[in-house]
């Protein structure tokens, strides 16, 4: 459970990143990197997100789409099945 919600937590951030930066940095695809940056500059945003049982079933989504051919097609539907406020 600890690890799924880890990977959650990086599956987020990873989301986070792509969608506000133009470009990936090296350390926007450093999991480390991206956890930290969540816990001292996000914290509400992610707390909000965990809390939300929809936005953190699209994180989950958006963590099985990782390597797939067509990965940001699938984190898009995972948007458009767990889409709410949060989200």
């Amino acid at each position: 459970l600890q690890h799924s919600a880890a990977a959650s937590v990086v599956a987020l951030g990873i989301s986070l990143a792509a969608l506000t930066s133009p470009a990936p940095t090296a350390s926007a695809t450093d999991p480390g990197a991206i956890v930290g940056c969540l816990f001292q500059k996000c914290q509400v945003p992610l707390l909000k997100c965990i809390a939300n049982p929809k936005c953190l079933a699209n994180v989950v989504c958006i963590n099985t789409c990782n390597g797939r051919e067509d990965e940001i097609g699938c984190q898009i539907q995972c948007g458009d099945l767990f889409e709410n406020q949060v989200v």
